[in-house]
């Protein structure tokens, strides 16, 4: 059981969150951002593990060109992209674990090469 002010506590965060993915535009209804993997089952991309980072969103995601590889979005589709290709080619690093630090994100990434290992961006 939670106490009492808990879940309220967290509102503001879900709202900031929701505010990030959609431009700031609250009082919108939601809009997809960017078709990460288009012409794909609806879901595939599954971004997940989000993290407030100034004016964007870093997340993990996937695509068929990179595999699951982190991600940043302003709330626009040009400005929601790959951050680095940590493992090249489809097979992806699967970013996890990610942890806002100050000015930075830091995350466990697989390279490919050297196993699961500490990573860090600025977005």
């Amino acid at each position: 059981m939670t106490r009492p002010g808990r879940e309220a506590a967290r509102l503001p965060s879900l709202l900031l969150a929701f505010g990030l993915a959609t431009g700031g535009a609250l009082a919108g209804a939601p809009y997809l951002v960017r078709d990460i993997r288009p012409g794909s089952t609806p879901g595939d991309a599954n971004p997940a593990e989000f993290v407030n980072l100034g004016n964007a969103v870093v997340f993990a995601a996937c695509d068929p060109f990179h595999g699951c590889e982190l991600w940043t979005s302003d709330g626009t589709a040009a400005g929601t992209e790959i951050v680095k290709d940590v493992r090249p080619g489809s097979a992806g690093s699967d970013p996890r674990a990610l942890v806002r630090v100050g000015n930075a994100v830091y995350f466990s990434a697989d390279d490919g090469a050297t196993g699961r290992e500490l990573w860090k961006t600025d977005g």
